[in-house]
């Protein structure tokens, strides 16, 4: 086991020490990070859509709304109206 002190994952998104990376988890902590949503592949990817089956995280935010994530595309769009039921994924 770490210390148990937390580890910096993005700027305001820290995790446990010891904690296993996976695919989920890093978007959620780059959406949380940037105030976005999953967009584009990972969308897809999360959505379980076939043809992509290689996750990459790629988040959508209002322009010019996120810092620079290292592993992650970010897009940006001038608006973005997101429903509650949107960021939980329903």
């Amino acid at each position: 086991m770490g210390s148990g002190t937390l580890r910096a994952l993005y700027p305001g998104v820290y995790v446990l020490p010891g904690s296993k990376p996976c695919f989920e988890r890093d978007v959620l902590a780059a959406c949380l990070a940037t105030g976005g949503v999953a967009s584009h592949r990972c969308a897809a990817y999360l959505w379980k859509f076939r043809k992509f089956e290689r996750p990459v995280v790629e988040i959508l935010v209002a322009k010019g709304h996120a810092p620079k994530l290292n592993g992650v595309t970010v897009r940006r769009t001038g608006r973005m109206d997101v429903s509650e039921q949107t960021r939980l994924g329903w």
